[in-house]
């Protein structure tokens, strides 16, 4: 029932450059490579993991990318639980920044109107997503990057970017038939459950709780139930007593959710209420709230009108998903590309 609010992390802007731009498979790095991209395996100079037209690839930013997709991707760092596995995952992100250099390659090929200045407000941007200054050095120096690394790839980022949007993503073109197409024949898709939008007042405590605290916690939920029916603003209310972190920003609320997307209590009591109502005490694992109604959507049908937007960006993402695959397969049928880790079968049990 709680909302985060989290700035971008540093590592997570790194990957997005090193694999969402540069690879659509970036969600499957956790499974066997594809190796067919490199040439040879050869003996390198040391501490280099791969040449790429020549361009040498460091073992630093391969153990860098590593690093920083196993910190933000808790499932991929739970699929890595062997040596052999964590081999494949190696040669799988190095897979990966092979196709980002051969990218990059191309990109500079581009010439882009205003590109400093491009680098330049990404790097703002990326900046202000920190609460201050030190925040971002703090960053910066766990992952062993300066400010200049972060801006070659920054700058990486906005060549690969150009050159998708200049070779692939301009080209597409879909048609109000291939929406409508998509739209009948995935009807049973186009759905939407009933939701409610809720706010709520949460006063903590835990469910196997002391008598005592229990009864303090009672005390304080029917003191400000008895304000909620005495006409005070519950938003107020929210703001000023709730327990739930994200209530002095939101005042309480918790925007539409559908049945099953908060504990069965909750639930149950949200969907009873009629627009406007606001419930009794109710007690769940996490305390005791005040629920009031904001709103209720029926289940329904979503029309044609309604979903054509998002099936369009639905079928040009797919296209583009399936362009750049072809795209990378000819840069590197194109290429000389050499590197250190070997693939191998997985050793039998």
């Amino acid at each position: 029932m709680k909302r985060k609010f989290r700035t971008i992390s540093l590592c997570g802007f790194i990957l997005g450059l090193l694999f969402v731009a540069a690879c659509p498979a970036a969600k499957e790095t956790a499974k066997t490579p594809d190796t067919a991209a490199v040439d040879q395996v050869e003996e390198l100079p040391e501490g280099v993991v791969a040449k790429v037209n020549n361009v040498e690839i460091p073992a630093t930013e391969l153990t860098q990318a590593v690093n920083a997709a196993l910190g933000q991707n808790p499932q991929i760092r739970g699929m890595v639980t062997s040596e052999d596995k964590m081999a494949d995952f190696k040669k799988s992100v190095l897979q990966k920044i092979i196709e980002t250099e051969l990218l990059d390659q191309e990109g500079k090929k581009l010439k882009i109107a205003d590109f400093d200045a491009k680098v330049d407000e990404k790097m703002a941007s990326l900046k202000k997503s920190f609460p201050d200054p030190q925040k971002f050095q703090d960053a910066l120096a766990k992952q062993n990057m300066t400010e200049e690394d972060l801006r070659q790839k920054v700058a990486k980022g906005v060549r690969i970017e150009t050159l998708l949007n200049e070779k692939i993503r301009k080209e597409i073109s879909i048609s109000d038939e291939d929406v409508k197409s998509f739209y009948d024949t995935n009807k049973d898709k186009m759905k939407e459950q009933e939701s409610v939008r809720a706010s709520h007042i949460l006063i903590r405590v835990a469910k196997d709780a002391p008598k005592e605290e229990e009864e303090t916690a009672r005390k304080k939920i029917d003191d400000l139930l008895a304000r909620v029916k005495k006409g005070e603003d519950f938003k107020k209310l929210a703001r000023e007593n709730s327990e739930d972190p994200s209530a002095k920003m939101n005042g309480g609320d918790l925007g539409y959710f559908t049945h099953g997307q908060m504990v069965p209590e909750f639930d149950q009591a949200a969907f009873a209420l009629k627009v406007g109502q606001t419930s009794d005490v109710i007690r769940t694992s996490f305390g005791f709230h005040i629920i009031q109604c904001v709103d209720k959507k029926p289940a329904r049908e979503i029309p044609l009108k309604e979903a054509s937007e998002n099936i369009r960006k639905y079928l040009e993402n797919t296209e583009f998903q399936t362009r750049i695959r072809k795209y990378l397969d000819a840069l590197q049928k194109a290429a000389v590309v050499r590197a250190a880790l070997k693939a191998e079968a997985p050793a039998s049990k």
